[in-house]
């Protein structure tokens, strides 16, 4: 969830789209190449359960193609040989799995407690503000990891309980205003990010 700072969907998400990607560039491949015969040999086995096929390549991007709404493609396929072109097929991936991440990644932020304050902090699938500066001054690069990293430590502590930090060994009730005013661990940053001016007069 975290990643999201950074504005990246998850690690799933990047895996599937190189697997479609692949999957594109193995299907324009001409019907005489081998690697495009045994793909369709295997895709048109999973496909009609002609043998079982709960693993392998064809089985696991018929998955990932119903996954992300894009069976339509695999069915074209199928039936004509089409293929949209690299450059349509890269657009439609990308899309189709910003659109579905997102939507998964808004569920979990309303359903998840841990989220509470989380998501009045950062409600969007983009780059952190503190990012967006790092990159305009490389300078602040510590100073916005130091920020984005208490971004992380925010959550809503319905029990009140008092919290031990496994870093300095002081008692909290909340691990961001600890990580911020008081952790011994995070001193050293604190004073370089004070001393080198907020971050929002960068912005």
């Amino acid at each position: 969830m975290c990643v999201s700072l950074l504005g990246w969907l998850s690690i799933e998400s990047f895996i599937c789209e190189r697997k479609l990607l692949f999957f594109g560039r193995t299907c324009r491949l001409p019907y005489s190449a081998v690697s495009f015969r045994i793909l369709l040999r295997r895709l048109i086995d999973a496909r009609y359960n002609q043998y079982d096929t709960r693993s392998g390549f064809a089985c696991d991007i018929i998955e990932i193609l119903t996954k992300y709404g894009l069976s339509k493609y695999l069915d074209q396929f199928l039936n004509d040989g089409q293929f949209p072109s690299s450059a349509i097929w890269k657009s439609v991936v990308k899309t189709s799995i910003y659109q579905v991440e997102v939507v998964k990644w808004h569920h979990r932020m309303a359903v998840d407690p841990d989220f509470v304050v989380f998501k009045d902090i950062h409600s969007f699938c983009v780059p952190h503000a503190a990012w967006r500066v790092a990159l305009r001054h490389p300078l602040m690069r510590r100073q916005a990891h130091f920020v984005t990293s208490t971004c992380c430590l925010i959550r809503e502590n319905l029990q009140n309980n008092r919290i031990l930090c496994d870093k300095c060994g002081k008692l909290f009730d909340d691990p961001c205003t600890h990580a911020i005013l008081s952790c011994d661990y995070t001193v050293d940053a604190r004073d370089q990010f004070w001393r080198s001016g907020s971050l929002r007069k960068y912005d």
